[in-house]
């Protein structure tokens, strides 16, 4: 006798890596492999109840009452090129556990969009190409995106829909994994029909927040597409600017279910709702010692107690810079910012030289800079060693909540009036975690330092008297007109004033 209607089994997996491919520094299988590297039991033990996609994808699942199928799971902190061998390995490796899972009603694959590897332009079109292949043409192939693709036609053609995020914090990444399985169940039960359209929209334009101003109208006109009845998801695909591959550039996307006619007025509508605001996209920023100056007359008139925030959107590794770059603290402990603490510095070398000091030595030390000429001279200090960890915390961010992160040995240093956290390792600072780690309340301190591009915005943009944005000319800096794009599909704004509203995906 039947227990009831068979449970829909649904794989979950994915390979996310944002690439810069203006970083020389390659990202290999052995990066791949000291980051995350999961299978199995083990990517859901990592990543149910977090704020990521795969935290939204398991708790759909088990929600719907369907089986969530483990497969493999990589990902690593954005950077350089990804080396053939790494993808290569990484691709296996999900295409073996897909074939390995036995019959699958669907997959939901979490994915980045800005993937490149040597030899391979679209690393999500051709993982999606290969997974379609495997599982063939009728099983539902989902995948969600960050805002941060440069689409392509692959994308489009080999996922059964295609769910990108469409907010700049992230914040709501565990909403889109949520609904790429709730799709994803449509889809395998025969409920739904998606058919997507696309309008790739020819912009270079440096990361846009979407908690104010151009980004958060953008944002607004996407969600009143994905209200309409029939739409089954809307976004804009801001692209990332920092890879160079012909595909560069932002997008349009709606999905409909069954309606290809909806489907092609909504990317219509979107694509023509961002080239009228292209002129509102690139922002200028003050350098290093013009944010200081800032934040020193912000901490003079500021009356509510709260800190004054201080973001190095320039060296931001949440985009591959090595977040190494010094000029922010030169000019920081140039002009003895008080009651300031900065949280982080990747710098392997001066944490492991504070570690063998100990706590409260003081060491002569050349931080940061190691990386080339875009992070500013080393900084030759002499410092205190206030508190040394082990890099370990879990992540309050909304969109990485309770996600375990792992920096490697790490020091809070004191030169002069600012103090410095020093890391093993590399990512953008969301949240405070980093700072209650090293024993410093950031509630308490006057100016707050850290590196990231607009993640941070969404923990510490409630908490702060005044934030202040930084471009001290990193890997990451606003000026993306001046990476020299050489394999860019031109014309494109704002290169090209000529450039036209729309044309083909690549």
């Amino acid at each position: 006798m039947s227990d009831g209607p068979r449970r829909l089994r649904v794989a979950v997996g994915g390979i996310v890596h944002e690439t810069n491919t203006f970083i020389p520094r390659p990202t290999t299988l052995a990066t791949l492999r000291a980051a995350d590297w999961l299978a199995g039991e083990r990517l859901v033990a990592a990543y149910r109840g977090t704020g990521t996609e795969l935290g939204g994808m398991l708790a759909a699942a088990e929600r719907l009452g369907l089986e969530a199928v483990p497969a493999v799971y990589v990902a690593a902190e954005p950077g350089g090129l990804v080396s053939a061998e790494a993808y290569a390995a990484a691709a296996g490796a999900l295409l073996d556990a897909l074939a390995a899972a036995g019959p699958l009603d669907a997959v939901c694959l979490a994915l980045h969009g800005a993937g490149v590897a040597d030899g391979v332009d679209d690393l999500e079109g051709d993982l999606l190409a290969r997974v379609r292949e495997q599982v063939g043409p009728s099983v539902p192939v989902l995948a969600t995106l960050d805002l941060h693709t440069n689409l392509t036609a692959a994308m489009v053609a080999h996922a059964t829909a295609l769910v990108p995020c469409l907010r700049y914090p992230h914040v709501d990444f565990e909403a889109c994994g949520e609904r790429a399985v709730e799709l994803a169940a449509g889809c395998a039960r025969g409920e739904l029909r998606p058919v997507t359209a696309a309008r790739s929209v020819p912009l270079l334009t440096p990361p846009t927040a979407t908690d104010g101003g151009v980004g958060a109208e953008l944002r607004a006109a996407a969600e009143a597409w994905r209200e309409r009845p029939g739409v089954l998801h809307a976004a804009y695909l801001h692209g990332f600017p920092f890879t160079d591959v012909p595909a560069v550039g932002a997008a349009a996307l709606v999905v409909a279910d069954g309606d290809a006619a909806l489907a092609e007025q909504g990317a219509d509508a979107l694509a023509d709702e961002l080239w009228r605001r292209r002129e509102r996209l690139p922002v200028e920023r003050p350098d290093a010692a013009a944010a200081v100056a800032a934040a020193l007359r912000a901490v003079a008139t500021g009356e509510n107690g709260r800190p004054v925030v201080l973001a190095e959107v320039s060296d931001n590794p949440g985009g591959g810079a090595p977040g190494d770059g010094t000029r922010l603290l030169r000019a920081m402990v140039a002009a003895e910012l008080p009651d300031a603490c900065f949280g982080f510095l990747c710098d392997e070398a001066a944490a492991a030289a504070a570690h063998a000091a100990g706590e409260g030595a003081r060491i002569a030390l050349r931080l940061g800079g190691a990386s080339g000429p875009a992070a500013g001279e080393p900084l030759a200090v002499e410092a205190e060693v206030v508190r040394l960890t082990d890099g370990r915390f879990r992540a309050l961010h909304p969109m990485e909540r309770g996600r375990q992160v792992d920096l490697g040995p790490s020091a809070l240093l004191r030169i002069g009036t600012v103090e410095v956290i020093v890391a093993s390792g590399r990512t953008q600072t969301l949240d405070e975690a980093i700072f209650a780690l090293h024993g410093v309340d950031v509630a308490r301190r006057a100016v707050v330092a850290l590196k990231s591009s607009a993640h941070y915005r969404a923990w510490f943009a409630p908490r702060a008297s005044a934030v202040i944005e930084a471009d001290t000319g990193g890997a990451t800096s606003a000026a993306v007109e001046r990476l020299g794009h050489r394999r860019l599909r031109r014309p494109v704004w704002p290169l090209d004033p000529d450039a036209p509203p729309t044309r083909p995906l690549a």
